[in-house]
């Protein structure tokens, strides 16, 4: 019968801590919707914007509603700018709640906060992206970011111009707080 050697016993610890590691490394839809995201998303058009996520909270009571807006310029060499409205109509839901947007510099993405609240009366939202490069003329599109994939939003109406460098959705119905955004 053969004896397992200190070096054998090593070389199959490593092994397996490896294989622990890598293998057992917890999955973030969310980030695997984003790189898929990042595959049909826009892309910017200045590479040097800065990195940071603009927030923006405040308190809202659900019986009286309210609106909560972010105004961002991004970077004001190019004109960078991001504005997000979010209406809230009264009774949409109960108690008061602390209401984020949060906007991505180096995507057209709108998260809201907290994550996973729902809605009694749907929410409206108007967002308005300048100077973002859009690339090709192609179908765009404003739609709610899945774990597993996109589902078309309710809207009054998205506008886009190729020359100008903006894209706008306005009265986007949001029926629950999650990640939204533009996509072709």
């Amino acid at each position: 019968m053969k004896t397992t050697t200190f070096k054998e016993m090593a070389i199959i610890l490593l092994c397996l801590s490896l294989i622990f590691v890598f293998g057992c490394k917890e999955t973030n839809n969310l980030v695997d919707q984003e790189s898929s995201y990042e595959q049909q998303s826009l892309a910017k058009k200045d590479k040097d914007l800065d990195k940071g996520i603009y927030t923006t909270s405040e308190k809202i009571d659900g019986k009286k509603g309210g609106t909560v807006t972010l105004k961002v310029s991004m970077d004001k060499s190019s004109g960078t700018k991001s504005e997000v409205k979010l209406d809230i109509p009264k009774g949409a839901f109960e108690g008061t709640e602390d209401i984020s947007i949060s906007i991505f510099p180096d995507s057209p993405v709108v998260e809201f906060s907290p994550h996973g609240l729902i809605f009694e009366k749907e929410l409206e939202l108007d967002v308005k992206l300048e100077n973002f490069w859009f690339g090709e003329e192609d179908q765009l599109d404003f739609v709610y970011l899945g774990e597993n994939e996109n589902e078309p939003v309710e809207y009054e109406s998205l506008s886009y111009n190729y020359n100008k460098n903006y894209i706008k959705v306005k009265k986007a119905m949001i029926g629950h707080f999650s990640r939204y955004g533009f996509v072709k």
